[in-house]
């Protein structure tokens, strides 16, 4: 697999979704499921966690994957997400809305660094 020239560090707790979210902005893309379309990943199987796909992104954007996983939210069954060690229901989860940690924003901005999309 070929790896991206447009990279990003990835943060500390930071989920796949939002990794990947700002990779594709890093690239130049509108959305992620365009990136993924472009990078011949799959959008959905990388935002339920899928291992594979989670592996293949974390080469193309030489990234670790183990970091990557262990922040990974994955699809664990009907109705029920992991998050590291933790199950939690799908009532825990409002996966449409954007929310930030108004810390990491500070951070980010304090480094210079592509923080949002």
């Amino acid at each position: 697999m070929n790896r991206l020239a447009l990279t990003l560090t990835l943060g500390v707790r930071e989920t796949q979704n939002s990794f990947l979210s700002r990779l594709a902005a890093r690239n130049g893309c509108a959305s992620a499921n365009e990136f993924c379309r472009d990078m011949g990943l799959s959008w959905q199987e990388i935002i339920n966690g899928e291992r594979t796909q989670l592996s293949r992104l974390a080469a193309l954007a030489r990234v670790n994957y183990t970091h990557l996983l262990g922040n990974a939210v994955a699809l664990e069954g009907p109705r029920k997400f992991r998050i590291g060690d933790e199950t939690i229901g799908i009532q825990a989860m409002r996966r449409r809305e954007v929310r930030l940690c108004h810390l990491c924003v500070q951070a980010e901005r304090e480094k210079n660094m592509p923080f949002m999309a």
